[in-house]
């Protein structure tokens, strides 16, 4: 029988403190990989953070970055901590610094676009803050229904907490749990560094960004979510919304050209800086 949704969070807490970290006077094991996606002659290209989830990989966006061959650069970097005995950031700071180095080493000093899917989407919006507090340009960030961990305020509009609901957490790890593809990557090491992540991420105000925001939100919730539950995300800073087919899942995988389409036009419509 497979484990339920309730015992895939217990394991979670369980594993929160994995004792194999790396610090500021350390190095990681292996230097985050960026992989190239696409090649296209547009610009801005797109770098894309995966989630902070047991899934976690560049591979997330290998089928978002179908749409693009040909037409823009797609890279994917990805989360230390996640393969083999690779270790996990002592701390937020770390984990930002690692990852912004590794885009700079890659950019070369291009400007990018930085995506974020999921959890990954606090990720990234922390390290487009980064650099540009370094002097690094960042043309944009694209969020891809990413929800903040942490939040200070209400929302304006709705007064409702800007948070994702418990119903939609349990969703995403019950259709982990129950995907035999999905559920593959439940391995130790995975879970350990979900769980580290989600502790990090939990514990990190973020800071706005200059540069243009998409929020990208699939038209539909995952299975299992109550019809009446506020499951959309929404962002505490600045930025534009659109709604694609799908749900959190498959608006990367079976719906994915869609998702892409959606972030060429806004690219394309959208005054950023494409550096060199």
């Amino acid at each position: 029988m497979s484990p339920s949704a309730e015992d895939i969070l217990q394991q979670l807490d369980l594993a929160a403190s994995p004792p194999l970290t790396f610090d500021v006077r350390q190095a990681a094991d292996k230097p985050p990989r960026v992989v190239r996606l696409a090649q296209g002659p547009r610009r801005p290209g797109i770098l894309g953070f995966p989630a902070t989830a047991p899934p976690s990989g560049p591979h997330q966006y290998v089928q978002f970055a179908k749409t693009f061959r040909t037409v823009r650069d797609v890279s994917a970097i990805s989360v230390p901590g996640f393969i083999g005995q690779e270790r996990v950031p002592a701390t937020i700071r770390v984990a930002v610094e690692v990852e912004a180095e590794a885009v700079r080493r890659h950019l070369d000093g291009a400007s990018v676009v930085l995506a974020g899917y999921s959890s990954g989407g606090t990720l990234a919006y922390g390290v487009a803050h980064h650099l540009e507090n370094s002097g690094v340009p960042v043309a944009g960030v694209v969020l891809f229904d990413a929800y903040p961990f942490r939040v200070d305020q209400r929302d304006v509009a709705d007064g409702r907490l800007l948070t994702t609901t418990q119903a939609q957490e349990d969703a995403f790890f019950r259709t982990m749990v129950e995907d035999p593809e999905l559920r593959r990557y439940f391995t130790p090491t995975r879970l350990s560094a979900t769980a580290w992540y989600g502790s990090l991420l939990r514990s990190w105000k973020l800071a706005e960004v200059k540069a243009p925001t998409l929020l990208v939100r699939p038209e539909e919730a995952m299975p299992g979510v109550p019809p009446a539950s506020e499951w959309k995300a929404t962002w505490p800073f600045p930025h534009s919304t659109v709604d694609v087919p799908g749900n959190h899942w498959t608006m990367m995988l079976a719906h994915a050209d869609s998702t892409a389409e959606a972030v060429e036009q806004w690219l394309s419509s959208t005054p950023m800086t494409t550096g060199k």
